[in-house]
């Protein structure tokens, strides 16, 4: 006798749950670049509607002299505002160019975080947790420091008008200690047996868990005011160096975000930092020949 069991039905459905999911996954990406392309249009369109009022009034007859210089300045103000935003969309999409290089990262860290002290809002501190010396990993020095300042300023934010402590601390992890909910990029996958783990925590509103994966998308904001492409710039720098970042939270009770770098297997010694070297004076300059190259022709000019 043969028993057999009729698995059409399930399949069936197997099928329908992936498409569904597929449509939804969709539809989330959809918004997310009709939030992107919209916010992006606003945003260009305020800078260069500013940009070409003030040229429009320096190139006026009757200005005198120092209010030229003040339009001339909040133009050109204008102008990188909107270059920084292009910039950090160049650093979300992982287009923006790096330069890794071995590094202590307690050490970067802790440098970086003395200067952020001095910029925080009245009534917010830092708990710093460092071991020394730090966990070693490859990573461009310059996003690590705008990665840490973005998550530092999300976390005050945060707390709106409760200021507090933000928790800084640093340990190693296991890849089998890396959560896998909340866990971002979603289709991150492991590279390496041990990862710095960087974590950033505060006590502020919290975030509800149908909001978790939105806040990483650009000029996605659940707070009144925010710069809403702190934490896009974060996905993204992580994105560039096979890293991941995982969030924990609850409402009324604050966030805690957690950023994982594959770490070397050897120590290595920080990398020196060249001295700057500085321009000679403009009387010892010589005169020479400088070539341009590029396709626009305005910026060619």
């Amino acid at each position: 006798m043969i028993a057999y069991t009729d698995i059409t039905e399930r399949k069936r459905a197997q099928v329908e749950k992936a498409k569904r999911e597929e449509l939804e996954l969709t539809v989330l990406k959809n918004e997310s670049l009709n939030r992107l392309a919209g916010a992006v249009a606003h945003h260009f369109s305020n800078q260069l509607q500013t940009v070409m009022l003030k040229l429009e009034m320096a190139t006026s007859q009757n200005h005198r002299s120092e209010d030229l210089n003040k339009t001339l300045a909040s133009a050109l103000q204008a102008a990188r505002k909107a270059a920084m935003v292009s910039s950090q969309i160049r650093v979300y999409t992982g287009q923006a160019e790096t330069n890794p290089e071995s590094l202590d990262l307690a050490v970067v860290c802790r440098g970086h975080l003395d200067q952020i002290r001095s910029t925080l809002p009245q009534g917010v501190t830092l708990a710093i947790d460092l071991p020394s010396p730090g966990p070693n990993i490859v990573a461009d020095p310059a996003q690590l420091r705008e990665l840490l300042s973005n998550l530092i300023t999300n976390a005050w934010e945060a707390g709106g008008n409760e200021r507090g402590a933000i928790r800084v601390s640093l340990k190693t992890a296991t890849a089998a200690e890396i959560p896998a909910g909340n866990r971002f990029p979603v289709d991150w996958q492991l590279r390496a047996p041990d990862y710095a783990c960087l974590e950033v925590a505060d006590l502020g509103c919290g975030i509800a868990p149908r909001d978790i994966a939105k806040v990483f998308d650009p000029f996605y904001s659940t707070k009144f005011h925010g710069r809403r492409l702190g934490l896009p710039v974060v996905l993204g720098i992580l994105l560039s160096h096979r890293g991941v970042i995982t969030v924990t939270s609850e409402l009324g009770q604050g966030s805690v975000f957690r950023v994982y770098y594959p770490m070397l297997e050897e120590a290595m010694p920080l990398k020196q930092t060249p001295p700057v070297q500085l321009a000679p004076p403009r009387h010892e300059v010589k005169p020479c020949t400088v070539l341009v190259v590029e396709d626009n022709r305005d910026l060619r000019e």
